[in-house]
């Protein structure tokens, strides 16, 4: 069993804003799937079903981004989830866009999000850290992570989010390397 969590925050006000693009990567992944979606439990909205052959839980936390890791803990006790069989998507501000790094435990990065889940289960699981600064980034980082992708940005994002879903092969296998150079093209 995989858990698979997408950052974000619900709520209209926060939908395409730069720190939702882990919510973003979740709902691709159930679109092109076929992952069906199950009640909502756990302080998440939860899907659950098979991507190549693996069984999956998919998790959007309900609790904010700043408490996603109480979500985590809930969903990981109640599936018996292994922590290294989690994979977090998550927006990274010290990445330009469209970048995204692939690894395995480690700090937060300031993350709060990731601050979380490492205060509820640790920090032994793996991060797809998908990079939302531009160049021309003048904004306060609190108020950037919540402005929306101008229309070049969200097809870039787009693009790497579905280049992300078509490797996913390597994300199952903890295949860091192979992943990595997926996603330099």
């Amino acid at each position: 069993m995989f858990l698979l969590v997408g950052l974000g925050n619900t709520g209209k006000e926060y939908e395409n804003t730069r720190h939702n693009v882990g919510f973003e990567v979740i709902d691709h992944l159930v679109k092109t799937n076929g992952i069906t979606k199950i009640p909502s439990k756990f302080r998440s909205i939860i899907f659950k079903g098979k991507i190549l052959d693996n069984d999956v839980i998919l998790s959007k936390p309900t609790t904010m981004m700043n408490c996603s890791g109480e979500a985590v803990r809930l969903l990981k006790g109640f599936y018996k989830v292994k922590a290294e069989n989690i994979f977090v998507f998550h927006d990274e501000l010290d990445l330009l866009l469209p970048k995204v790094k692939f690894k395995y435990s480690g700090g937060s990065a300031g993350h709060n999000g990731i601050k979380s889940i490492d205060k509820n289960i640790g920090n032994n699981y793996f991060r797809i850290r998908i990079g939302i600064n531009s160049l021309n980034n003048n904004l306060l980082a609190n108020k950037f992570v919540l402005a929306q992708f101008n229309k070049t940005e969200k097809e870039k994002i787009n693009t790497k989010i579905d280049i992300i879903e078509k490797n996913i092969n390597y994300i199952f296998s903890k295949d860091i390397n192979n992943f990595m150079s997926s996603m330099s093209n």
